[in-house]
């Protein structure tokens, strides 16, 4: 059920099974809804910018375009948006690239679903997971 206390969460994952899982596990939790699993960047931008969503968990290597590019697009549109960056390596270039353009923070894509959980809240509350 929505109400004034949900927040809106969008995924931006290109592999299907890790995206879905994530959107599930989303969808269970009390203040959160996800609103749609986007496995590309440009469908991604496209969406993001169209439903405006609280909070964007975007992967950081999609096969269209980086996340990277997907961060300064939203941005440049939705410069309060929170996009925290969806990643396999925490030393990875892409991701101080990603932060340095506007995103919120970062997670690691083997946290657990209470991790995730945690980032969004962070991003939510103005902190950087």
């Amino acid at each position: 059920m929505i109400n004034e206390e949900t927040h809106i969460i969008s995924i931006v994952e290109d592999e299907i099974e890790i995206g879905s899982s994530l959107k599930l596990f989303i969808n269970n939790h009390t203040n959160y809804l996800c609103d749609i699993h986007y496995q590309n960047g440009n469908d991604g931008v496209q969406g993001i910018l169209s439903c405006k969503p609280s909070v964007v968990i975007m992967d950081i290597g999609l096969p269209d375009k980086s996340g990277v590019q997907c961060v300064k697009e939203i941005i440049a549109k939705i410069p309060d948006i929170k996009i925290i960056m969806f990643t396999v390596f925490d030393t990875d270039e892409l991701l101080f690239e990603a932060l340095k353009s506007g995103a919120s923070g970062y997670i690691l894509k083997d946290a657990n679903h209470e991790e995730i959980v945690q980032a969004i809240g962070q991003a939510l509350t103005g902190g950087a997971p």
